[in-house]
């Protein structure tokens, strides 16, 4: 097996595959990248680690076909440390030479035979969307994700397809995402629910591109999603996800208009003294403005004041520093507005600029907060 690629489309394959690919595995065939050149022109590589997998297709000059397997965590830092121009790839026995611009590499290979074969799905429905749509809500929805949860489905995205509409929601319980489009077409089963993981999700958004579509395919078991060249395929969380709508109030009594750029810097200097146990910041909104107390009992303390846009009856509410940060990370523009029901009901932040999707943070109970008592 002998191949020759353009340097860049050899860096584009492995870094699409590699973060698939699962080296931690008890079989060690799962750190290991797929590169199979038995088509016409096309070589596609895989990566699996049994729940989730990519296949991604580029051009190279296939010299001799054939199927191998070669170590993920160094095939892409050796594609990348090659200079402009031509790579060849030269696969005998169990090595692979790699070589390009004199600079020349050897890997030990395992065989094709043993990498899990591509799982066959059946969309019962089919979703087609622009990526830059879909990178939007990924944007404004995975950040919500629990690094870690014991309730498994948590550690996923809720996709709800309704109404000619796709929303996508993600929690971990004290703050919540939520970014909608509608749909021109759905093919298929409507309406329907599936809870994608967040790993998969994660590898679709650092392939997104500015421009063309995507295809969402959801199967009784399984979801994948087509970019084109590039197509990953991911088990489905089973379970039932919390219901999103309940959570969100349905009314408010109060709406701020806040700067977001002046909020978070003001948000990060109360956060150098909060008192860690629960890294709360007081904020107290009266006409105009907002004041922020932070405490920590015989460390110090904090108090700054914001121009807000508010004219209503002055009230108390209490954060946790870092959902609220977290939060403003992934809001875009120049002013955010927070909705307020009351201050131990959930926060929705919302921004002009993209009315599709909303925020919410969970509000710390003022009772909880010993440093507000003895401010009282």
């Amino acid at each position: 097996m002998k191949l020759r690629f353009d340097k860049n489309s050899l860096v584009f394959a492995t870094s699409v595959t590699h973060g698939v690919a699962n080296p931690q595995s008890s079989l060690p065939i799962l750190g290991n990248i797929l590169i199979d050149a038995t088509g016409d022109g096309k070589v596609i590589f895989e990566a699996s680690d049994m729940e989730s997998c990519v296949r991604c297709m580029v051009d190279a000059e296939i010299i001799e076909p054939g199927s191998i397997t070669v170590d993920a965590k160094r095939i892409h830092p050796i594609a990348q440390s090659f200079p402009d121009g031509d790579v060849e790839l030269d696969f005998s026995g169990t090595q692979a030479r790699i070589s390009g611009g004199g600079k020349d590499y050897n890997l030990t290979t395992q065989s094709a035979e043993d990498f899990p074969s591509w799982p066959d799905l059946q969309a019962s429905t089919t979703l087609e969307l622009e990526q830059t749509t879909f990178k939007r809500i990924l944007n404004h929805v995975l950040f919500a994700l629990p690094q870690r949860d014991p309730r498994k489905v948590l550690l996923g995205s809720l996709f709800d397809v309704k109404d000619n509409e796709l929303i996508c929601v993600a929690t971990d319980g004290k703050k919540l995402g939520l970014s909608r489009t509608t749909l021109p077409v759905i093919e298929g089963i409507h309406p329907t629910q599936a809870i994608v993981p967040g790993k998969i999700l994660h590898e679709v958004q650092r392939n997104l591109k500015s421009e063309g579509t995507l295809r969402v395919l959801l199967g009784e078991r399984q979801v994948a999603f087509d970019l084109g060249n590039i197509i990953y395929l991911s088990n489905r969380i089973d379970g039932m996800f919390p219901n999103y709508e309940m959570v969100i109030p349905a009314e408010f009594t109060k709406e701020i208009g806040i700067p977001r750029a002046e909020f978070t810097r003001e948000i990060h200097r109360a956060s150098l003294i909060s008192e860690e146990r629960n890294n709360s910041i007081i904020m107290r909104f009266s006409p105009g403005k907002v004041e922020f107390t932070a405490r920590t009992y015989e460390v110090g303390s904090f108090q700054g004041t914001l121009p807000v846009v508010y004219d209503a009856e002055p009230f108390d509410i209490a954060f946790n520093h870092v959902y609220l940060n977290e939060t403003l990370r992934v809001i875009e523009g120049e002013n955010v507005k927070m909705k307020v029901k009351q201050n131990t009901a959930p926060v929705v932040f919302v921004m002009d600029e993209c009315p599709e999707s909303l925020f919410l943070v969970m509000p710390i109970k003022l009772t909880d907060i010993a440093e507000y008592q003895t401010e009282e």
